[in-house]
């Protein structure tokens, strides 16, 4: 994987937790959560299985990234997903697939996924050409994640703009402005991330806030394709 450098806008917009235009670099220009792990090093526009490559980005962005059977890494550790926001989310992302495997792939996210030690969020595909958003709130005796899926299949080689938000009682995916699915989640209103406060979590020693894969303790499922423009909210952001 690649670990990213962290850099600040001057001034972050309020709410806004990340933003990474993933265009010529892999900074985040929010920097809100200060995060400054270093990537690895750079060779002729290359960060690991990371491209920067001109393919006619979307609204006019000259390149993006390209990712290669690689993913980057925001923060890891026992605590990766402490900064992220509990009582309101939304992430957005313009995505380019190319390729989808049997199982899953990420474009962003921090949780774990393991029988009933489940907690955090993640932004991908399931089989099949499908976006979707798992989402854990900690129901119950033990952690799961809901989910919410779009049922239309999406095309290779196309440009989505793909979000997903989360206002306390109700997830919601969206694909290109459209509303494809929504699903109302337990009345504890907050998303649970895994980490040492859950007790089901505590013998994982490490999780990870990740950008281009589905990745847990026991699973690394890469997204094929190129990323753009990847921005996280501490709210449910409206429609438009």
């Amino acid at each position: 994987y690649v670990a990213l450098e962290l850099a600040p806008l001057a001034q972050a917009e309020p709410g806004m937790v990340g933003c990474w235009p993933l265009a010529t670099d892999t900074l985040d220009y929010a920097g809100v959560g200060n995060w400054s792990q270093k990537p690895r090093e750079e060779y002729e526009g290359r960060y690991g299985g990371v491209t920067f490559e001109s393919m006619g980005g979307p609204n006019g962005m000259e390149s993006s990234a390209m990712f290669h059977a690689d993913h980057l890494v925001v923060r890891e550790g026992r605590h990766a997903c402490d900064p992220l926001p509990q009582e309101g989310l939304t992430v957005a992302v313009w995505v380019k697939p190319v390729y989808v495997g049997d199982g899953w792939s990420g474009f962003v996210g921090c949780f774990q996924d393991n029988s009933n030690n489940e907690a955090g969020w993640v932004l991908g595909t399931r089989s099949h050409r499908h976006f979707k958003f798992w989402v854990g709130d900690g129901t119950g005796e033990h952690d799961y994640m809901g989910s919410v899926v779009d049922n239309e299949p999406f095309d290779f080689n196309t440009w989505y703009h793909v979000a997903a938000t989360y206002d306390g009682s109700q997830v919601k995916l969206w694909v290109d402005g459209v509303q494809k699915g929504a699903a109302r989640n337990s009345p504890r209103a907050r998303l649970t991330y895994p980490g040492p406060h859950l007790a089901a979590h505590t013998t994982y020693e490490s999780s990870t806030f990740a950008i281009g894969s589905y990745v847990d303790a026991n699973e690394d499922w890469q997204h094929y394709g190129a990323l753009s423009r990847l921005t996280v909210w501490d709210r449910a952001l409206a429609a438009g």
